[in-house]
């Protein structure tokens, strides 16, 4: 049963690195506008462009969630760019967005979307396009939601930096919903599926202990300080035999700006 249990998660979690593989090359650079402004606003990132050219001319105007470095959820984007023929031949016209994403920050893009990521870049890109009939204007909207992650820990639900149980509470209060953090692989409902994922990629842990003949005696770092010392004037150490300065053995007043010393 066991076998069949690491079978299941296994397959869950290959399914998964699938859907997350690398994409085609994300569409390259354009012509840049004649301007570009971002100026944050209330959580979001407002962005003014324009390019006046002699075919066409385009001014764009939208707005992205403002992204924080480990935030985990769902950055949304809109508005609308609007392109100006001006000569007297159809023309095909474009419109190349680029987001800059925080260091270790990661969009789960599903199949089919018009989103791409560049990770050398950490900028997720997008193309908008249309046809503008001569001497015509065409107003296209912006409209796209994504779910951005923590890149090296993509079922880190909480953005705490670990897979643990926390997460698994989070993705169990959302069973049978849409949730677009727990739906770790994109199919529209938290179910079974995702939390085969989750537990494919719980954290280890680990820690250190005194170890051999040291193992009774307390940490040197744990005995340098007793909460009770803040309160006192002085302390007193008895038995210094190393102390260079007060030297000898038996009792010595130690006033408390000096009570941290160490032989």
């Amino acid at each position: 049963m066991k076998q069949m249990k690491h079978l299941l998660v296994s397959l869950l979690a290959a399914s998964f690195a699938s859907s997350v593989q690398a994409q085609a090359p994300c569409p390259p650079p354009m012509e840049p506008m004649s301007t570009t402004v971002r100026l944050p606003d209330s959580g979001v990132i407002v962005v003014v462009g324009e390019y006046d050219g002699d075919t066409r001319t385009v001014v764009s105007s939208y707005d992205y969630t403002q992204w924080t470095e480990g935030q985990i959820g769902v950055m949304s984007s809109n508005g609308d760019i609007t392109f100006t023929n001006k000569t007297n031949q159809n023309r095909r016209m474009k419109y190349r967005i680029s987001v800059l994403l925080p260091e270790g920050s990661e969009p789960q893009i599903p199949a089919g979307s018009d989103l791409c990521w560049e990770p050398e870049t950490n900028r997720i890109i997008t193309v908008y396009e249309t046809v503008v009939n001569a001497n015509q204007e065409v107003v296209v909207p912006i409209s796209w939601d994504v779910t951005i992650r923590n890149g090296g820990m993509l079922a880190d639900l909480n953005g705490d930096g670990r897979v643990d149980g926390t997460d698994q509470g989070l993705m169990i209060a959302a069973f049978g919903t849409d949730d677009a953090v727990a739906d770790l692989n994109g199919d529209g409902i938290v179910n079974a599926a995702d939390l085969g994922i989750l537990l494919a990629n719980w954290s280890d842990y680990s820690e250190d202990v005194i170890e051999g003949a040291d193992a009774g005696n307390p940490d040197p770092v744990d005995q340098m300080f007793n909460p009770l010392w803040d309160s006192a004037n002085f302390i007193i150490v008895a038995d210094i035999v190393t102390d260079p300065v007060r030297g000898g053995n038996g009792q010595v007043r130690v006033p408390f700006l000096d009570w941290q010393w160490k032989a």
